[in-house]
């Protein structure tokens, strides 16, 4: 679907006005600016643009708030009500899951094949992902030991943090970035992660961003995490895996369709 990005936000202001709560559900979120935040940060737009196109749809659904009744519907919400609003939740749903999950990406193609997309924690989980990264390379150079960095994204290189800053000629510093949708509990690290901090020790930062449920997000960031304030606990889960086996034939002929056609 070859939306922009406004397009995406007026779909997701649409959405949640027809679907109100369960709307929000559905997505596996519990309140509004925790939805705005996710998905305004993970389309790199403002959280306030959603809000507002709800307001502008809410006039002409059966919700609770009064939206912008005064003003008439102008003609790209007309249109974006018109081609959507008669969606199911589940149709709906999928199509907001499909314009803002990430699976473009490589890693998120991964995630995906292992996980549910159709699972309400998992989608939030992986924009909310998406988001706190998006966050975190539009204000890095905010913060001072970062200021001059240069930044490359390592997360498909599965090396236990998400980015590589280089300062100068010293040793890298790695960055793991987490995203909580309140202002306090639980994250997960993988082994890997934690083993990689644990060998970088004062070179590994979490940069934690916190209060998506909030109309500010804030964000923390941790330096040699194992050896900070966080408390770790060990959990560990026994999986069992299936693998696959294919054969090569000499006769085998390529098949490959023209892709970019």
């Amino acid at each position: 679907m070859m939306l922009d990005k406004n397009k995406k936000m007026m779909m997701i202001g649409l959405f949640l006005s027809k679907f109100d709560k369960k709307g929000l559900e559905a997505l596996g979120f519990s309140r509004f600016w925790e939805a705005y935040n996710a998905f305004a940060f993970a389309l790199d737009g403002l959280p306030k643009t959603i809000n507002n196109y709800r307001d502008e749809f809410d006039p002409y659904f059966p919700n609770p708030r009064k939206g912008w009744k005064s003003r008439s519907l102008r003609p790209s919400r007309k249109s974006m009500m018109e081609k959507y609003a008669n969606l199911s939740l589940e149709e709906f749903a999928a199509m907001i899951r499909e314009i803002v999950s990430p699976l473009g990406d490589a890693d998120s193609v991964i995630e995906a094949t292992e996980n549910d997309l159709e699972n309400a924690s998992f989608a939030k989980r992986i924009i909310t992902g998406l988001s706190a990264e998006k966050h975190f390379t539009a204000h890095y150079q905010e913060i001072p030991c970062f200021s001059t960095a240069s930044l490359v994204r390592t997360t498909h290189f599965g090396c236990g943090f998400d980015f590589k800053l280089e300062v100068g000629g010293k040793p890298f510093l790695a960055v793991e970035v987490k995203g909580l949708g309140a202002g306090a509990g639980q994250f997960q690290m993988t082994s890997k992660e934690y083993r990689v901090a644990e060998y970088l020790k004062e070179r590994y930062f979490l940069y934690i961003l916190r209060g998506f449920e909030t109309p500010k997000p804030f964000f923390t960031l941790i330096q040699n995490p194992l050896a900070s304030d966080i408390e770790f606990s060990n959990h560990e889960i026994v999986m069992h895996q299936t693998y696959w086996t294919g054969e090569v034939k000499k006769s085998l002929a390529s098949n490959c369709m023209d892709v970019c056609a």
